[in-house]
């Protein structure tokens, strides 16, 4: 009587107590999966970034559905004889349908693109004549994209959108030769993806979250 006794106690013990195990790791287990992380840094490719860094915020309120983001690049590069120095900044607000600042997202935006073009040996068609010209073109929208980001400490993003703003129909050269300044325009060629109200918006970036 005592043996069995004591077998049902060791037996009722392991079995409390790997139920109690069982638990630890299912609370533990939830808790990962439901912590949010909050803070993502990564880079962005895409029209009309180019190549920029990107930062979002996931806010701690609201159910984690809001994140102000902010993208900013600066480049310069040389095509033949042309030098262009480029920058372009984004700031907005990203609002995730989940409740863990990822997956499907909606956002709205303000950028800044402003980029300058030095041409040199440009020939002006004129006997000959060769000289420089400086080819300055700004454009300021107010984005609207949706997307998509994954989650885990990797993530990948991807977003398509309209950005709504004034688009310059000429562009406006100012050209040097044999000591003579001049100022000239010229109308904007047709490019794809760009109006006269806007330009269409796309990107895909990557990094990671914390």
């Amino acid at each position: 009587m005592k043996l069995k006794l004591a077998l049902l106690t060791s037996f009722l013990y392991l079995s409390l107590g790997f139920a109690q195990e069982k638990d630890i790791e299912t609370e533990y287990a939830t808790q990962q999966d439901t912590k949010v992380k909050r803070l993502s840094l990564g880079i962005k490719l895409g029209i009309p970034s180019i190549a920029s860094g990107a930062g979002e915020v996931v806010l701690p309120f609201l159910n984690n559905h809001i994140a102000p983001y902010l993208d900013y690049g600066k480049t310069k590069f040389t095509l033949e004889d042309a030098i262009t120095n480029y920058s372009f900044f984004e700031y907005g607000v990203n609002f995730y349908t989940g409740k863990k600042g990822y997956g499907f997202f909606i956002g709205i935006g303000k950028s800044a693109l402003n980029s300058e073009v030095n041409f040199k040996n440009l020939d002006f068609g004129i006997q000959g004549a060769k000289g420089t010209a400086t080819v300055p073109f700004d454009l300021e929208t107010t984005n609207l994209i949706v997307g998509v980001k994954t989650g885990g400490t990797i993530y990948f993003k991807f977003d398509l959108g309209y950005g709504i703003g004034d688009v310059p129909e000429t562009i406006n050269f100012t050209a040097s030769s044999n000591g003579i300044t001049k100022g000239f325009s010229e109308d904007l060629p047709p490019l794809p993806g760009v109006g006269s109200s806007g330009i269409l918006l796309g990107s895909i970036g990557l990094g990671f979250s914390f």
